[in-house]
């Protein structure tokens, strides 16, 4: 398995590759030679975009490491679209590790990247528990909501 990172902090890179390494391990697949590097701002180095979509052409895995969930800045999309075209694995996935600062990917971004992953066909894998979903305003609007289960 050939796995690429694309990374804006290095802490989060060094915690998706530890994972990663750790996951190959359990799944006894070699951990030599499987995974990437890639510093989201050399993207946007024409030159080094092009070479790195085609590293990446062969990988079964692309990981999105971000330390600001908020939103996907427009020249990772881009890429993500090239390389959505040009590779090589059908079967492959996009993987999102957010950093230490949020617990959750924010709803725009999770969006974007449901729409991007159904558009080529990929699966899409975040390390959040749960995706942001919105709070009830207050407790009384909270219990408005209760017995309103399936077995109940």
């Amino acid at each position: 398995m050939k796995a690429v990172i694309i990374y804006d902090d290095f802490a989060c890179a060094a915690r998706a590759k530890a994972n990663l390494k750790r996951v190959a391990q359990l799944a006894g697949e070699p951990t030599q030679n499987i995974l990437e590097l890639c510093l989201l701002e050399l993207l946007n180095q024409t030159a080094f975009a092009t070479q790195m979509m085609g590293e990446a052409a062969d990988a079964h895995l692309i990981v999105i490491t971000l330390s600001q969930p908020e939103s996907l800045p427009a020249r990772l999309l881009d890429w993500l679209e090239g390389w959505a075209v040009f590779r090589q694995i059908q079967d492959a996935a996009l993987a999102v590790f957010v950093g230490e600062r949020s617990d959750a990917l924010s709803m725009p971004v999770l969006h974007e990247l449901s729409q991007f992953t159904e558009r080529h066909g990929l699966d899409l894998i975040f390390d959040s528990p749960t995706p942001m979903l919105p709070d009830f305003p207050d407790e009384r609007t909270r219990e408005s909501y209760r017995h309103w289960g399936i077995n109940e």
